[in-house]
């Protein structure tokens, strides 16, 4: 029987096994004349070779196989003998360098006429993959479906293909072009703050670009009416008072017009919610915000709308098989995320109230050898400096050889007053001075690494022999100044903490 022509496509994992077994079952082959080159332009070839071909990342992850078979196939599955393999063909350029460097280097891989054909078959599933997106937001939500049709409605498929347009031909947006176009494009390249101020820069920013059919500078926004009354609010103002601003602004009015929407309201909550979910929704938000992404009506809907179309299915599948509970999940899954489903917007102001109060609780300057050294490890050894000096009054008189060796304990603990420690516990065995005053110098030496004994452990070389009969002015008044630097110490570190997350934290929605 004469065996005819065969176009299929296949995972690049299963050609890998076509080449090691010999053979493979292959389903939903087209038959054509034998000529691949020729149907370059064949739109209908290419519709019914890639009608089942599923949504895929890479191009290099199928391949084109063209293969002989003799007879027919009612159920439309083929076995492809390895020796009836006529071709193997990538679909695109790109997708050949790849698989050249793993496949067998007597193989020969050829580029399919469609590559064109195939980019844009690969824009219009990504394009289907964001609607998906925006599919499953409205379920985590539990949206209204009126408002889905609203929102597309005014952000139009013309331009959801716009962006993709834009994306996969790697150009920026410009001329006239929609504004929603802009603000789905948009990328933050300027120092605004990092709180929600931030964000109405952003939109100010976005309507600028718009409005001068390009991106703009910093300047130019600066130079706006509505700039500095942004950027002069409080900086832990709330989303809400900061959109009554804009909406009190000519900014308003005009893209209300434009978008037939409150723009200014819905632009800086979609940047907010992208800039919280740009890694993906892996939790359901909370009941509290959903509420309260709710009273904004349309420009709330709009606003997750946006966000369903730059996450896509990609990064809200993982949220979205926990609402709908998955068959296959097990049902221990539900009961332990039910105990913690929290969106990541009321998770931020946990380490503002927490931090700035942990420094407070240790005193740690005392106990620390330098400033690489972990602060929790100061803690334990807090009780024992307080300890050490009352509990070594006797045997410093009595056990000479020790307090050669004590002194390098106790110089760690205390860096302000180690010198005078030294002077206390030193003149007491006067029989020998003179082997105790090169140890004293041989202390300094031993532990150059400490910041703060070094420059303090000087004074007190010169100070042993003539200041043994000071021995009570010691005592007295400076051991009791010990805990004014102390305080000192410990502010310095909570300030930098609350000024470090004033910048990385910022107030959410809510409060």
């Amino acid at each position: 029987m004469e065996k005819k022509h065969y176009l299929a496509i296949i995972r690049k994992a299963a050609f890998i096994d076509l080449f090691k077994y010999g053979h493979l079952y292959v389903s939903q082959a087209v038959p054509f004349d034998g000529s691949v080159k020729a149907h370059a332009g064949d739109t209908a070839l290419f519709e019914s070779l890639t009608r089942h071909l599923n949504t895929y990342e890479y191009s290099f992850e199928y391949l084109i196989i063209h293969f002989l078979y003799a007879g027919d196939s009612e159920d439309n599955v083929y076995k492809v003998d390895i020796r009836d393999v006529q071709g193997i063909y990538t679909f695109d350029e790109e997708a050949r360098r790849e698989m050249a460097i793993s496949f067998d280097p007597r193989i020969e891989l050829r580029v399919s006429p469609w590559a064109r054909t195939f980019a844009r078959w690969q824009q219009h599933s990504h394009m289907a993959q964001s609607l998906r997106g925006v599919q499953n937001l409205w379920t985590i939500f539990d949206l209204p479906s009126e408002d889905m049709d609203k929102c597309s409605k005014i952000i139009t498929p013309e331009i959801v293909s716009e962006v993709f347009r834009e994306l996969y031909a790697n150009q920026r947006p410009c001329g006239n072009q929609s504004l929603w176009t802009y603000l789905l494009r948009y990328e933050r390249h300027s120092f605004y703050p990092r709180d929600m101020r931030g964000f109405f820069c952003d939109t100010i920013h976005v309507v600028c670009n718009w409005k001068m059919q390009g991106e703009v500078q910093d300047d130019d926004v600066a130079r706006t009416e509505i700039y500095p009354w942004i950027i002069g609010s409080n900086a832990k103002a709330d989303y809400s008072s900061l959109a009554e601003v804009m909406q009190s602004s000519p900014l308003a009015e005009f893209t209300e017009k434009e978008t037939g929407c409150r723009f200014v309201w819905a632009a800086p909550l979609f940047l907010y919610l992208k800039s919280e979910f740009v890694g993906g929704m892996v939790q359901k938000p909370s009941k509290k915000f959903i509420s309260y992404l709710k009273t904004f009506n349309l420009e709330g809907s709009l606003a997750v709308y946006l966000l369903g179309l730059t996450l896509g299915q990609d990064k809200t599948y993982d949220a979205f098989y926990e609402e709908v509970r998955l068959p296959i999940f097990k049902e221990a899954v539900f009961l332990q995320k039910q105990e913690v489903v929290q969106a990541p917007v009321e998770q931020q102001p946990v380490p503002v109230v927490d931090v700035p109060a942990k420094p407070k609780k240790p005193r740690k300057p005392r106990t620390s050898k330098s400033k690489a050294e972990p602060e929790l490890k100061a803690e334990p050894e807090t009780p024992k400096v307080e300890e050490q000096p009352k509990a070594e009054a006797g045997p410093v008189a009595t056990e000479e050889p020790k307090v050669e060796e004590q002194p390098e304990v106790k110089v760690e603990p205390e860096p302000v007053a180690t010198g005078e420690s030294k002077v206390e516990e030193q003149p007491e065995p006067e029989p020998e001075p003179e082997p105790e005053s090169p140890k004293v110098k041989e202390q300094p030496k031993a532990d150059p690494k400490s910041e703060l004994e070094t420059p303090k452990a000087e004074a007190p070389k010169e100070a042993p022999k003539p200041v043994v009969t000071e021995e009570p002015k010691v005592e007295q008044p400076k051991v009791d100044e010990q805990p004014e630097p102390e305080p000192k110490a410990t502010e310095s570190p909570s300030r930098q903490i609350s000024e470090g997350e004033k910048h990385s934290n910022y107030d959410p929605i809510l409060f």
